[in-house]
């Protein structure tokens, strides 16, 4: 309701006649009251210096001076109204003598002025009337410019419905981007969505300070505006600098710059106290150092940034362009702000800017982060639907495995044991009592053979070296071209680890994938004994393929998982034409 007031009331000065700047003589200057000891009596017989209209008034860091202004007008037209403009919200009070009549608005005051981004005073000229008006213009504990001019009043009406329009845009946009980050985090427990929320909270409640926005529309009665910008100005300094290392993972990968943003802002919030308790303690004569100390400690942080972020370029490409685009103008503003601020500089930091500046920030980094979160959420999904996917695959090739299994244990009964026992019966029968215990006796060594080759009994007492030797003696045996070599090297022949099984059966699933699908002849094994782990090397001269392109079905995935189980790492290299190298590293218990 506030709002919809003041605009009708610009509407309602946009109806006035705009003066004609030609039919006005206007001579504008200023004075410097050391330690604000003048009256305006005194101040007539003072000597001033002459300006321009608009021209910038820098006292730099000011504790107790006020500043005079004069201004002499002279209208040769018929009555009118004219506005004098000071476009600087945050003055501590600018006080009006214009005859009997004295008007004060200002940060200290809870007078309304008639446009939120400026203090304008609404000033009666009569017909052909010269007239000189003073103003006294305090700003305590601060630095300390402003300018002053006359406006018209359309123009102001038109920047101030602009301006409102722009903030309420701004809002808008914040406060959906604010809702989703907050919606996210709530969902997926990401810090940088958090930051985000900070940063955002922030970075609106700075703008509402610095415009004047939040003093004129909603808190009139705050007496101390101007200092809650600062404290704003260093929460948003602190809250950048954990945004920044957070997106950039400096927690993780670069924990000594991480360091020295951690310690920057601690330094910032250390200053924040500070200044507070020589407030409330009435000692505002040092809070000088502190606020050059804070804004030099802004600077640092702000290059210290840049060099970071640029550092990280090679490594982080997309995320760098992002905090470059998003960031760097507002860089430019700030840096343009606290140049300004020690007179380094003439021109000013248009306040105006900073509206827009945030909201292009917060929008693109509020888009961005809301995208990542969307394609995260999708390949999760994906991944989803994949390990489901490779779970019934896994399914079904358990099933297959124990169906060929049970067909090759069927075969060998059937085929080796059955004519075997059919003999021994007919043997039995004919009481051949030689010829019956030499067949018991190969039979026995049968069994003990195929239950070798399915899987070692020397396998229960750690005999994994014994077990693989028999088991590629028995593969080369069935095919006369293949050539499996096993090489140990300070490996124990019994060894006393929980994985001995699952090596065993790996080393036979890799074996049956280079005869099979490397088409190999030729097959090393390679096993060393180190101080803190084994490693098995497989080489073999196969075909070999292409790693890059390798979609790992379910035995290699298989090993990969029962080899990560134990602590340990699976490597494969190869190249087309060049055989495979497989290494798998297991820690010693």
């Amino acid at each position: 309701m506030k709002i919809i007031f003041w605009l009708k009331v610009l509407l309602l000065f946009s109806s006035f006649q705009a003066f004609s700047g030609e039919k006005l003589k206007i001579n504008y200057s200023f004075l410097v009251d050391k330690n604000s000891t003048l009256n305006l009596e005194k101040v007539k017989n003072k000597a001033f210096k002459i300006i321009d209209a608009g021209e910038d008034i820098n006292v730099g860091y000011n504790e107790n001076d006020a500043i005079w202004c004069k201004v002499e007008i002279k209208n040769n037209f018929k009555k009118r109204f004219i506005f004098i403009d000071f476009p600087n919200v945050h003055l501590d009070s600018v006080e009006l003598f214009d005859g009997q009549k004295n008007q004060v608005l200002g940060d200290r005051t809870e007078n309304r002025s008639l446009f939120y981004q400026s203090y304008t005073f609404k000033i009666k000229l009569a017909n052909c009337e010269t007239k000189t008006i003073y103003f006294r213009v305090k700003k305590s504990i601060s630095f300390f410019n402003f300018s002053l001019n006359i406006s018209d009043v359309n123009e102001l009406s038109s920047q101030t419905f602009i301006s409102i329009f722009s903030i309420a845009i701004f809002l808008g946009i914040g406060f959906v981007l604010f809702i989703f980050n907050l919606s996210i985090f709530v969902y997926s427990k990401n810090r940088i969505n958090l930051y985000y929320l900070f940063y955002s909270f922030v970075s609106i409640s700075y703008v509402l300070i610095t415009t004047g926005f939040l003093k004129h529309f909603f808190t009139p009665n705050l007496l101390y505006a101007s200092e809650l910008r600062i404290y704003a100005g260093s929460l948003w300094f602190l809250v950048l600098g954990l945004f920044i290392s957070e997106l950039l993972e400096l927690r993780n990968r670069q924990k000594k710059h991480y360091v020295w943003i951690k310690k920057l802002g601690i330094v910032n919030l250390t200053l924040m106290i500070f200044s507070f308790l020589l407030l409330s303690t009435g000692l505002e004569s040092y809070l000088k150092y502190f606020m050059t100390f804070a804004y030099l400690n802004f600077a640092t942080t702000l290059f210290l940034l840049v060099y970071i972020t640029l550092k990280n370029y090679r490594l982080q490409k997309n995320t760098v362009n992002y905090i470059l685009i998003a960031f760097l103008p507002n860089f430019i503003w700030i840096i343009v702000f606290i140049l300004k601020a020690f007179k380094l500089i003439p021109k000013e930091a248009n306040t105006e800017w900073l509206v827009y500046l945030n909201i292009y920030e917060i929008s693109l980094f509020g888009y961005i982060l809301i995208k990542n979160y969307l394609q995260t959420f999708q390949l999760n999904n994906s991944l989803k639907m994949e390990i489901l996917s490779e779970k019934e695959k896994a399914g079904e090739y358990i099933s297959n495995i124990q169906i060929k299994e049970r067909q090759q244990i069927s075969n060998i009964i059937h085929d080796k044991f059955g004519s075997q026992l059919a003999h021994i019966s007919h043997l039995v029968a004919l009481k051949e009592d030689k010829l019956l215990l030499s067949n018991f006796q190969e039979l026995a060594s049968e069994l003990r053979l195929v239950s070798h080759q399915i899987l070692p009994k020397s396998l229960e007492n750690g005999a994994l070296l014994a077990s693989l030797k028999t088991h590629a003696e028995s593969l080369s045996q069935g095919q006369k071209d293949l050539v499996i070599h096993i090489d140990a090297y300070d490996f124990p022949e019994e060894i006393d680890e929980k994985w001995t099984f699952d090596v065993f059966l790996i080393s036979n699933e890799l074996i049956h994938n280079a005869i099979k699908h490397g088409e190999s002849n030729e097959i090393i094994i390679e096993i060393y004994a180190y101080l803190e782990e084994y490693i098995f090397q497989f080489s073999d001269n196969g075909k070999g393929f292409e790693t890059s392109t390798l979609n790992k079905g379910f035995g290699l995935t298989n090993i990969d998982s029962r080899i990560a189980n134990y602590g340990g790492t699976f490597e494969i290299n190869s190249k087309p034409g060049e055989g495979t190298i497989v290494q798998i590293s297991l820690p010693k218990h």
